[in-house]
């Protein structure tokens, strides 16, 4: 017979694996980071997270792969190596080198606290995430769109204005990527309910990349299920409803010139940053400038068109800041995951994130990281630590 202190003892570990997991996904989801008293809700999570997984001893062990692991710590050491002796500014180095590390942070902890839960319990916790993230961006879009309403001319960069001041998001490209994600953990998780929703806010915010990479993910998750009467229907509604939503407020003009290459000049803009990533990669091919590099040398090959420090292509900013060895151990690491995450039918969640890559830079991204743990601690046939205690905590 278990003693009152050793029962109490367990349910105390297991509810601070829950509250922790429940504090991650905020702060694995709100990318702009808002802050308490000046501290990121990220960086509490991770800092009341590590000091948890030091406290209690858990028999639950992680379960990595070797090549895998081995990976991660040479490409850590990479990016210091190539970034102490190339970049010249080291603030923004270790800038860029604590988001990374962060990055990582929010995946392991998520990892060792969901796979402590039983199988209920993750569900629980995946559900919750998906909630969050769902209301927040449709939270987000109402926001955008009143925005709109009240300008006198509403335009193209009435968007970006209205997503700078979001509270939440700062580019409609992380919006579409989020909305991705969500789509993968709809169709595992929660029967495919939810994919016609994801879909509309992705017409919604605009994001010419995402219209496309979620549309595929969704043929690619749905198949030829698509044909079928009731679902043509939802899908023939989900568009109405969208073209009704934009006259109604009177943003139709704004979509004909964010979907018009001759009105929107960002794809050339783009194409150009892009050259200017080929041509610092090609100048330092096995190395890569560093961590940071294609910001900070960026006036060195700047001719001219748009002005921003990322070339918007996940695979250049690699190549130009970690040269091949680099893009070598990234590909290693994300084939790994990819190879665990496919036996669960999850392996399309490393797809949409290259997929993505081709068109923005989001190897930091923490909800990416965190779902990543999370998916890949998920287990129904693992050992449980709380087999016979129950949590007292309501989601």
């Amino acid at each position: 017979m278990e003693s009152t202190f050793y029962i109490r003892n367990r349910s105390l570990k297991l509810n601070s694996n829950y509250f922790i997991l429940i504090l991650l996904c905020f702060g694995a989801l709100f990318i702009k980071n808002p802050k308490f008293f000046g501290i990121a809700i990220t960086d509490i999570s991770i800092l009341l997270g590590t000091l948890i997984a030091f406290t209690y001893r858990y028999p639950a062990k992680a379960r990595i792969s070797t090549l895998a692991l081995l990976s991660i710590i040479l490409l850590l050491i990479l990016y210091v190596g190539i970034g102490v002796f190339k970049v010249p500014d080291k603030v923004i180095f270790l800038k860029y080198y604590a988001r990374i590390l962060k990055s990582f942070l929010v995946g392991i902890l998520g990892y060792i606290f969901f796979i402590r839960l039983n199988t209920e319990l993750q569900l629980r916790i995946l559900k919750f995430f998906f909630y969050l993230a769902v209301v927040s961006i449709i939270l987000d879009t109402i926001y955008s769109l009143y925005y709109f309403s009240t300008r006198e001319y509403v335009n193209v960069w009435a968007l970006y204005s209205s997503l700078k001041v979001s509270y939440l998001y700062a580019d409609k490209n992380m919006v579409a990527f989020t909305i991705s994600m969500l789509m993968v953990i709809s169709y595992r998780f929660l029967d495919k309910k939810y994919l016609f929703l994801l879909l509309f806010l992705t017409i919604i915010s605009l994001s010419r990349s995402g219209i496309l990479i979620n549309s595929l993910i969704l043929f690619y998750i749905m198949g030829f299920k698509l044909i079928k009467p009731s679902v043509l229907i939802i899908l023939i509604s989900t568009l109405v409803v969208t073209i009704g939503l934009v006259y109604a407020l009177d943003l139709s003009q704004m979509f004909i010139d964010r979907l018009s290459l001759n009105q929107d000049l960002s794809m050339s803009g783009r194409l150009g940053l892009q050259r200017m990533g080929l041509n610092m990669w090609l100048d330092s091919p096995l190395t890569g400038k560093g961590l940071s590099g294609y910001e900070q040398y960026f006036y060195n090959y700047f001719k001219g068109g748009e002005h921003t420090p990322f070339p918007h292509n996940l695979f250049i900013y690699i190549l130009a800041e970690l040269g091949l060895l680099g893009f070598i151990l990234l590909t290693i690491i994300l084939m790994v995951i990819w190879h665990k995450l496919n036996k669960k039918g999850l392996g399309m969640l490393v797809l949409a994130y290259l997929m993505f890559g081709m068109f923005l830079f989001n190897l930091t991204e923490y909800h990416f990281f965190f779902l990543i743990g999370l998916l890949l601690a998920y287990n129904s046939k693992s050992y449980q630590l709380e087999n016979r205690i129950h949590s007292t905590i309501p989601c």
